[in-house]
């Protein structure tokens, strides 16, 4: 089962865990394709990871470029399925034109991409993390399977996590495999700076400076914590690594001001009193409401 100090309650997880067991009974060549992003979706795929070791899964970490046909596939939770970014949607076509055996979105919000999800069948399962999510999956993908769940995120076990990254074994293997992936400077740059970032009387504020910002709340690149890292992630310990660098970042305020989602779900697990607003399509409000509204500590200002 989900760690025991999970935000949400055990079973909020069950019909997830249920399919992904069922899914790995049936799996063939049982891969996982990590989103490519910043250090929020490192947050993300941690939280995928504890889950997996939970079940049993031992998927192998590939690109979606080294997907073939007849294989299991599992891509990483995220805000990847909307029209800004295509990433997912490649992934997707790439799935149907080797000839997977099935394929799991796991939690994403989605929107958008209308004319490839009319063209998914049965063998896609794409897990919605929100509400209109997974009512645009109704409209738009009626031939494949859909399913709500929560940002994977909510799950993370901290402790966990800081455990898997204490010592020296753990620091090696980061080195060597980020070394392997020509990431090591990056990550050594973003380890840097995480550790320089320091709220102001007790506040950190995010906002986002991309595609996704709004006007009336403009953010600075440089205050922009999660784009301060960017991965194609091909290793475990890298999510791994990089997760806990932005929750020591974050666990130094005591209040979170932010647009940007994982600032706030980290804030929210580590039961910082958090302030959230919206981004530009609306995805912190939908997630909110569908997986943070209970949550005291937390609380959502609009846009």
């Amino acid at each position: 089962m989900p760690p025991s100090n999970s935000i949400l309650p055990a079973s909020e997880w069950s019909p997830l865990i249920g399919f992904l067991r069922d899914f790995s009974l049936r799996a063939d060549n049982l891969c996982y394709v990590p989103n490519n992003g910043n250090a929020g979706d490192a947050l993300i795929a941690s939280g995928a990871w504890q889950l997996f070791d939970a079940i049993g899964l031992r998927p192998k970490i590939i690109s979606a470029t080294e997907v073939l046909e007849g294989a299991s596939v599992i891509y990483a939770g995220g805000g990847n399925l909307i029209p800004y970014y295509e990433d997912c949607a490649r992934f997707l076509r790439t799935c149907m034109s080797v000839g997977v055996k099935e394929a799991v979105i796991l939690p994403h919000t989605i929107r958008g991409h209308v004319d490839l999800l009319q063209q998914l069948d049965e063998r896609f399962m794409l897990v919605c993390r929100d509400q209109p999510s997974l009512e645009w999956c109704a409209t738009n993908a009626r031939a494949a399977r859909f399913m709500p769940s929560h940002d994977l995120a909510l799950q993370l076990d901290v402790g966990n996590l800081q455990r898997r990254c204490r010592g020296l074994m753990p620091l090696a293997t980061l080195l060597i495999r980020t070394s392997q992936a020509r990431q090591l400077r990056s990550y050594l740059r973003w380890l840097r700076y995480a550790q320089s970032v320091q709220p102001v009387s007790g506040t950190l504020r995010v906002f986002r400076a991309d595609v996704e910002a709004v006007s009336h709340h403009p953010g600075d690149r440089t205050q922009d914590i999660p784009a301060s890292y960017v991965s194609e992630y091909s290793n475990r310990v890298e999510h791994d690594f990089v997760a806990r660098d932005l929750l020591d970042t974050i666990g130094r305020a005591e209040n979170i001001v932010t647009n940007r989602l994982h600032v706030g779900i980290a804030g929210a697990l580590l039961g910082k009193r958090v302030q959230l607003y919206d981004n530009s399509y609306g995805k912190i409000r939908d997630v909110y409401q569908s997986s943070l509204k209970d949550c005291g500590w937390v609380s959502y200002g609009g846009q």
